[in-house]
């Protein structure tokens, strides 16, 4: 494995308010650019999480659109990489079906998108008559895995959430050369609590994951746990940013060694 260098996994309360969790974000990315950073992955749902379906649609925006284009700036002024998982993007089918994509953006240190990964496993579940999803009644599927993306720690292929519960998925991206696999997440809290440590500990890969926790207008509670597995040997540094009353932020620093 040829992985190296200094990671930061980010991990924040996310809601409605698209302008609260920006600041949050770059708060914590910035701080991770003090610390010598060169990759930073942020979470599903990191540009917001919607109170409801109609919400959700309404707050999307397109890959071009303002939200993309000041993390953009942001990956550029701090001269980092940034995997932006799961952002709310309305693509192709927006104006025919009103459907989004859940999307996994991978953009280099100059502030370009170098890989784009939208999602393949939508979550459709009922479980225990405790939570009901249906991702795919308001998100359309990508119907392809992209390559693994070459960057300063690594091989690094692109996953979201759901797409962890199917090995295939994950054999695909080892077996094109990735060294690193990511699956940024907002599990249901019923299985999150369940499966988050589980799923990723039965994959013999470097595994990092990042976990949103959300709490909406509707009360919504997504399961909040920042993971890193590694074969090789690691080093790590967890800092925090200053809590306010509802909103937690967290971040973990990692080095990832040969």
């Amino acid at each position: 494995m040829s992985c190296s260098g200094l990671i930061a996994i980010c991990q924040l309360t996310s809601t409605q308010n698209k302008e609260r969790n920006f600041q949050q974000c770059s708060q914590l990315i910035r701080e991770a650019g003090k610390e010598g950073v060169e990759m930073i992955f942020l979470p599903e749902g990191f540009d917001y999480i919607g109170s409801s379906v109609d919400e959700t649609l309404n707050l999307s925006e397109p890959l071009n659109g303002p939200l993309l284009q000041r993390y953009s700036s942001l990956a550029r002024e701090l001269g980092v990489w940034l995997s932006l998982g799961g952002f709310h993007e309305r693509g192709e089918t927006w104006e025919t079906e009103r459907k989004i994509y859940n999307s996994h953006i991978l953009l280099n240190n100059s502030g370009e998108a170098i890989s784009i990964y939208r999602k393949t496993h939508l979550f459709d579940a009922k479980v225990h008559d405790e939570v009901s999803v249906l991702e795919s009644s308001f998100t359309s599927s990508g119907n392809s895995i992209g390559l693994p993306a070459n960057t300063p720690i690594g091989k690094v292929g692109l996953g979201i959430c759901y797409d962890l519960r199917f090995p295939e998925f994950s054999m695909a991206l080892v077996n094109a050369g990735a060294e690193i696999l990511t699956y940024p997440s907002a599990f249901t809290d019923v299985t999150g609590r369940a499966h988050w440590e589980s799923l990723p500990t039965t994959l013999s890969v470097f595994l990092t994951q990042s976990f949103s926790h959300a709490h909406s207008l509707s009360l919504s509670l997504t399961f909040s746990h920042s993971l890193t597995l590694t074969l090789s040997h690691s080093r790590s540094l967890t800092l925090s940013c200053p809590l306010s009353r509802s909103h937690s932020h967290a971040l973990s620093l990692s080095h990832a060694l040969s």
